[in-house]
């Protein structure tokens, strides 16, 4: 049952906000004809609920204004209900003056459920409309000072269900004085504090990863793969709110600036609106927000008191002071647990990333590209790799280090991936090895190449990637625009990508591409095809087979093998015969169940491999 008081009459002389003109307008009426009451004026109820918001609900006398719309309590808010203005009669403000709570008042005379007339909503449809219109709002009440409606709206699927009461405000004093998170130094340098205690690093990574996983399946029933979509979102807010609070200032993503749950879901999605937008307009200023696009669009799926938890998590860490090692590990490892049943399709297990990038050898000079991108787990590697091995130790100053770190994930490391669930993966992953996430492309991999509008053929030294594998194409638009799409009903995916993966290589460029066994082979006349195809484009330089369980955690069953392709070079003969190495793995390091034991041969092959000098034209 609410809290709320049963409905008492306050005399006119005693109303709130008398300076508001809506409000003095009421006072006057009530003034001069003491027999109209609280049956014929509304504003008697409306001034129940605010005196009642600051002794039952504990709201700040400071939030109330004499004019009714200098402070956080709102009265005659403006909606925008489609090409009409609409006045919500009380709004509950956050700190960036954004509506988290509606309040409609009718006078008692009126069924807050019934509509007047036919055109004419009722008072719950009316502060239903309210709060549906604004992004930031959650939770909505009307009232006739007898019956009492509170509703709460869910996104997915949209629409309201009931809602306890009108949340108390419960922020104290004591807790902003100790509790408090502010930013006291600049992020990288020795530390920052909270209410007198270090802000800390996340040490525990996986482990608060896991514990937000399993929030989000158990207190919003959520299926794996849209609980990591919804922390994804919120990793993204906690990382802009690290990035962009002033020294001297209160982090935003925390619970102690709040008053309740409600307020706290709000401040959350105002945060994840403005990051939105500069995020936008940072795509923008780099020239590539129409190949780029922004994939964080999708709304807030969570309830208020669920973002409460989440952030009462992460609130004491700081995840851009956490070593990038700690973070990507941490990430990774969840990743692999996550990544089964519908998104398995979408990984590459570790081993085999590290397969394929050490093979490759990239180093800061190359331009890479994934056009079949998923979590970019490729990418990330490569990130990983080029820093251990080419960057590191190259300036002999850490801070510009990561500065050629940071140039080189924002130049030379690119993805493609069309589904906007796994681009949002992407960024996060790309954000947690610090940044790269604007190269990452929301598109698909086998797009005309004007819809590019910044990749071009024979542009980039490295292609490495794991497409799809077993579905087909068969629209003869995508069909027409690849070779070994002539002529053709249905193509396996793979075999396009093959192809758009030659494409996109310069001359004496170096591939790397998971496909299933058997696809080289020229038993059937479209084998034949790629044959000749790739025998016109580069040269094998290494097969490695991999053992028949490596995809089987992640709900695949082929028989796949690691191959590795040098385009041939602008002026370089086409050999015909030649020798291909040929390796077989037999130990990645986990079982058919993805029981991690050991490194397995990957660090054998990979050190085996780079002294035969593949790459080498001959």
């Amino acid at each position: 049952m609410p809290k709320i008081k049963p409905f008492y009459k306050i005399e006119p002389t005693e109303w709130l906000c008398t300076g508001n003109g809506f409000v003095a307008a009421e006072q006057k009426k009530a003034l001069n004809d003491p027999s109209a009451d609280e049956y014929r004026i509304e504003e008697y109820v409306r001034q129940w609920i605010l005196r009642e918001l600051i002794e039952t609900y504990n709201y700040p006398e400071s939030w109330f204004s004499n004019d009714g719309t200098s402070g956080r309590v709102y009265l005659e808010w403006e909606v925008s209900h489609g090409v009409n203005l609409v006045r919500a009669d009380i709004a509950l403000l956050n700190e960036w003056r954004r509506p988290f709570l509606f309040i409609e008042c009718k006078n008692r005379s009126i069924n807050i459920y019934s509509r007047p007339s036919n055109n004419k909503a009722s008072a719950v449809e009316q502060v239903q409309g309210y709060t549906s219109a604004i992004l930031e709002a959650n939770v909505c009440i009307a009232t006739n000072g007898e019956d009492f409606y509170a509703g709460r709206i869910q996104v997915d699927p949209s629409q309201f269900v009931n809602f306890p009461d009108i949340p108390s405000y419960e922020r104290s004093k004591t807790t902003l004085d100790k509790y408090t998170l502010s930013k006291s130094v600049e992020l990288g340098e020795e530390s920052e504090t909270l209410g007198g205690e270090g802000l800390q690093e996340a040490t525990n990574f996986e482990v608060l990863l896991n514990n937000i996983h399993d929030i989000l399946r158990g207190d919003e029933n959520l299926q794996p793969d849209e609980a990591l979509d919804e922390m994804c979102k919120l990793m993204f807010i906690k990382f802009y709110d690290e990035i962009n609070t002033k020294l001297g200032e209160d982090y935003k993503f925390q619970e102690y600036l709040y008053g309740n749950s409600v307020e706290l879901g709000s401040a959350i999605r105002t945060i994840y609106n403005q990051a939105k937008t500069e995020e936008k307009e940072r795509l923008k200023r780099r020239g590539k927000y129409d190949a780029s696009k922004s994939v964080f669009d999708e709304k807030i799926l969570l309830k208020d008191n669920t973002i409460k938890r989440i952030v009462e998590i992460l609130q004491p860490y700081s995840l851009k002071r956490t070593s990038v090692d700690v973070r990507g590990r941490a990430f990774q490892n969840f990743l692999g647990t996550t990544f089964r049943g519908n998104l398995g399709q979408y990984f590459t297990p570790e081993p085999i990333v590290k397969l394929m990038v050490g093979i490759l050898n990239p180093t800061d000079k190359d331009l890479c590209i994934d056009p079949a991108c998923g979590s970019a787990r490729i990418l990330t590697q490569i990130l990983d790799y080029v820093r251990e091995n080419s960057i590191n130790n190259k300036f002999g100053d850490e801070k510009l280090e990561w500065d050629n770190v940071k140039n080189y994930a924002e130049d030379r490391v690119h993805g493609i991936e069309v589904s906007r669930r796994l681009v949002r993966v992407a960024v996060m992953d790309m954000m947690i090895y610090d940044d790269g996430r604007s190269n990452i492309r929301c598109t698909d991999g086998l797009e005309e190449w004007d819809n590019y509008h910044d990749l071009e053929p024979e542009q980039f030294s490295i292609v490495a990637t794991n497409p799809p594998f077993g579905a087909s194409i068969t629209d003869p638009l995508v069909l027409t625009r690849f070779a070994l799409g002539q002529g053709q009903s249905s193509v396996p995916k793979d075999i396009l990508f093959l192809e758009r993966c030659f494409q996109l290589l310069k001359p004496g460029g170096r591939m790397g591409i998971v496909l299933p066994d058997g696809i080289l082979s020229h038993t059937k006349n479209r084998d034949v095809a790629i044959k000749e195809y790739y025998r016109d484009h580069g040269k094998v330089v290494a097969i490695i087979a991999l053992p028949f369980h490596t995809f089987v955690p992640f709900g695949a069953n082929a028989k796949t093998s690691l191959v590795f392709f040098r385009k041939w070079g602008s002026k370089e003969e086409k050999a015909i015969d030649y020798d291909i190495h040929m390796l077989e793995i037999e130990d990645i390091g986990y079982n058919p169940s993805g029981e991690v034991y050991s490194n397995g041969e990957i660090d054998e092959v990979v050190s085996f491999v780079n002294k035969l000098d593949i790459w080498s034209e001959e």
